[in-house]
């Protein structure tokens, strides 16, 4: 695994991860096109790979300070007065489910969250139900703060772990 700056990822490696996030539709929210994740990635203060000879899996996160405007993350900074990491995606490829990475990504996080005393927060798709993520999460220490309901195929839950 290794922590990677948005300055350093060639268009091949944002076509790989653009493709394996449109993979998890609708577990994840669709990105149009690779031009739209290379915008994301670059709003992104860590950004994770884990990446031998194909990508197995990533995850893009941002702090308060960030210029991203989605929705949920506008929750949480709305929510914090203070400093947060705010994980927009994580995704694992389905051959290399259940063997660490996602709590490698999420650890690593952990470490950051724990040094500076601030929350990790995220949203988990309620409907329609991910309920692996949602599991994942809960194992991981994250708690139901609130949620948010677009229409009637689609409400998040918003998560947090509190590092104080």
């Amino acid at each position: 695994m290794s922590f990677i700056n948005s300055n350093n990822i060639n268009k091949g490696l944002i076509n790989q991860i653009w493709q394996l996030n449109q993979s998890n539709v609708p577990e994840l929210g669709s990105v149009d096109n690779s031009k739209a994740i290379e915008h994301i990635i670059s709003m992104c203060n860590y950004i994770l790979l884990e990446n031998n000879s194909e990508l197995k899996g990533f995850l893009l996160a941002m702090r308060k300070n960030s210029l991203y405007r989605s929705p949920n993350f506008l929750f949480f900074k709305h929510r914090y007065l203070t400093d947060f990491i705010y994980v927009d995606r994580v995704v694992v490829h389905n051959s290399y489910r259940c063997q660490g990475i996602g709590k490698m990504f999420y650890n690593a996080l952990f470490q950051l969250a724990e040094e500076e005393r601030i929350p990790i927060c995220c949203e988990v798709n309620e409907v329609p139900m991910n309920k692996i993520s949602m599991d994942f999460h809960s194992s991981m220490g994250f708690n139901k703060i609130g949620d948010k309901q677009y229409d009637q195929n689609k409400r998040v839950a918003y998560l947090e772990k509190l590092f104080i």
